[in-house]
């Protein structure tokens, strides 16, 4: 786990959503599961305002990715 968990949830989450290429998760422990977590201001329109969007990757005690949730 650590590192290389990190980098393929990485991997997994960029090529899911590009527009979070280059941000580095934060990982929580929920029980047994790791939910690394993927948080961005985006630009609504040029000049306009900025929303937040997060992207949750759940992974279990095997390392596996049991699910990603997106949100704005």
């Amino acid at each position: 786990m650590g590192d290389s968990e990190r980098s393929a949830v990485c991997k997994h989450v960029y090529s899911r959503h590009p527009g979070m290429k280059g941000v580095r998760p934060k990982m929580t422990r929920q029980g047994s599961r790791r939910v690394y977590t993927f948080s961005k201001s985006v630009a609504t329109s040029p000049g306009g305002p900025k929303i937040s969007q997060i992207v949750r990757a759940t992974v279990d005690d095997g390392g596996r990715i049991i699910k990603v949730v997106a949100s704005r």
